[in-house]
């Protein structure tokens, strides 16, 4: 095939391709979502949790079930809906693999560098899922009263559904109602004190050089003299990777351990002596592939594409998971618009995706099932695409 690149034909196209161009090359976006990827696996979330936490029992990679990490959430604020939308980097809730119930779910945050503002964001996701998880107990006892209530008009054909004034009086004339909620304030509520909410909590995976050590709770964000016992702290777990000393440090399973050791390992000598010498082999030695790709999208380089292709090379290896993060990337940006584009915006972002997988070393085979599956066509159609644009 030719070499090449041939741009979309119309100025609007050409237009719509550079943007499509600079949208798709995704540099700050691959250490991010390769990142994302990394600690959604169960195994590697389970052996975090291990370290951090300190659990006499670890975490079994079977207890642990993905949650999405989209959280909204509609309030009603003076009449009108008001929507509030989080969405926390991974979600993982443990889940007893005995009772089959949620245990716990944990939130982590990935950071390049301090912020600021992060207990307040802490603070508004933990409150967003506790209220997902109110809404839906009360709902639940809704459904038990109802039964309750359905009950009693199937025994008098006669009664009328009640009211709100004669379910609140149902209270204390069915006793059914009052062995579903033993008290009228759990009535009212539709919670009763029997009721559980599962405890939400957050982590926050940080590797950058700079030390965090302002604004590790809400009380460091709140001017001086407040009064502390009345301030909620909304504290997170951080895990400061690079300035982890050696006893936290061996906490951790001994694959992560080397994943950690690698990033350290960077830091404490001269990077582009590491980067581009036989000392790389030292430095990351013992490290999947995987892991691997994990060590620079944890270094969050903009370079990130560069040098994991530049390994891949030196290591003779197609490193998939690399292809498979640069597939979800592009995926992910622009998503199920693709669907309902006409053929010249497919040509464009044909043109988008050929230029980011070519910027990353990505095969043709993969760049081929990536048009295939971002664009929604055929086979035949997709490699007339790929010999338009010169591959």
């Amino acid at each position: 095939m030719g070499n090449k690149t041939k741009h979309p034909k119309n100025e609007n196209s050409l237009k719509d391709s550079k943007k499509a161009k600079n949208k798709f090359s995704g540099q700050a976006s691959l250490p991010d979502t390769a990142l994302k990827q990394y600690f959604s696996d169960p195994e590697i979330f389970s052996e975090l949790l291990s370290g951090c936490m300190g659990f006499e029992k670890p975490i079994e990679p079977t207890q642990l079930r993905e949650e999405n990490t989209n959280l909204s959430e509609v309030f009603l604020v003076a009449n009108e809906l008001k929507g509030v939308q989080l969405y926390p980097d991974v979600a993982m809730s443990v889940v007893d693999e005995h009772a089959s119930y949620t245990v716990a779910m944990y939130i982590l945050q990935l950071q390049t560098n301090p912020d600021p503002t992060m207990p307040m964001r802490v603070r508004l996701t933990t409150d967003l899922i506790l209220s997902r998880q109110l809404k839906e107990i009360i709902t639940r006892n809704l459904h038990a009263l109802k039964k309750i209530q359905e009950e009693r008009s199937t025994q008098d054909k006669q009664a009328q559904p009640p009211t709100a004034s004669e379910g609140e009086t149902s209270w204390g004339t069915n006793p059914k109602v009052k062995d579903l909620f033993p008290t009228k304030g759990e009535f009212l509520a539709r919670f009763r004190y029997t009721d559980k909410l599962n405890p939400v909590i957050p982590l926050v995976f940080y590797v950058g050089k700079e030390a965090w050590t302002k604004n590790r709770s809400l009380q460091d964000m709140m001017y001086d003299g407040a009064p502390e016992q009345l301030i909620p702290t909304s504290p997170f777990l951080l895990i400061d990777l690079v300035h982890m000393n050696e006893a936290d440090l061996t906490k951790y399973p001994a694959d992560l351990q080397k994943v950690f050791r690698a990033v350290q390992n960077y830091y404490a000598v001269d990077e582009d002596r590491i980067l581009h010498s036989t000392q790389i082999s030292d430095v990351f030695k013992g490290l999947s592939d995987r892991d691997l790709v994990a060590v620079f999208a944890m270094l969050g380089r903009a370079d990130f594409s560069e040098i994991v292709t530049d390994i891949r090379q030196r290591r003779g290896s197609n490193m998939s998971i690399f292809d498979e993060v640069i597939q979800k990337v592009i995926q992910t940006e622009y998503g199920d618009e693709l669907k309902a584009k006409d053929e010249a915006n497919k040509q464009t972002t044909a043109f988008a995706v050929i230029e980011t997988c070519r910027l990353n070393g990505i095969s043709e085979d993969t760049i081929l099932s990536t048009i295939q599956k971002v664009c929604g066509l055929n086979q035949e159609k997709a490699q007339d695409y790929m010999r338009l644009y010169g591959i």
